[in-house]
């Protein structure tokens, strides 16, 4: 049954051209997940935009470590989503904990859009839903059998 509702979903957002949103935005939302509690402490997933994902990192030592190991965090990411989502990967030192496109600016053509900024936190704010639905179905499903 959850495989059915997960299927549904995927079929509506390729439907709305809005498949290849979700799974970029899946990235944000799962970051501490794909990469660990090491460093999901001391970065957080700002965006991704045309392939290029731009990360916040706590500091520059943090910033230069993780410039390093940039093919391996595009790895980790793409066989994850089991296709090349990330081509690029950008650090930027800031505050881990202040969201929004506050350390690379806010211009449209930079962030690549194809939904307006109003439209976006009402497109995201409907993914943590689905996903949270998807969850809670899930378990219900789950205690029935």
């Amino acid at each position: 049954m959850m495989k059915e509702l997960g299927l549904v979903i995927e079929h509506l957002l390729r439907q709305k051209k809005m498949w290849k949103q979700y799974r970029q935005h899946l990235i944000i939302e799962s970051w501490s997940e794909l990469m660990g509690i090491n460093i999901a402490s001391v970065t957080r997933a700002e965006r991704i935009s045309k392939g290029i994902l731009f990360i916040v990192v706590k500091d520059s030592t943090w910033a230069y470590h993780l410039t390093l190991l940039k093919a391996q965090l595009s790895e980790k990411i793409n066989s994850y989503f089991g296709y090349r989502v990330v081509t690029e990967i950008y650090f930027q030192v800031g505050d881990l904990h202040r969201e929004g496109n506050k350390y690379f600016g806010n211009n449209n053509l930079l962030q690549g859009n194809l939904i307006s900024n109003n439209n976006q936190s009402i497109f995201i704010e409907g993914i943590r839903k689905l996903r949270h639905l998807q969850s809670d179905a899930s378990t219900l499903f789950s205690e029935g059998e």
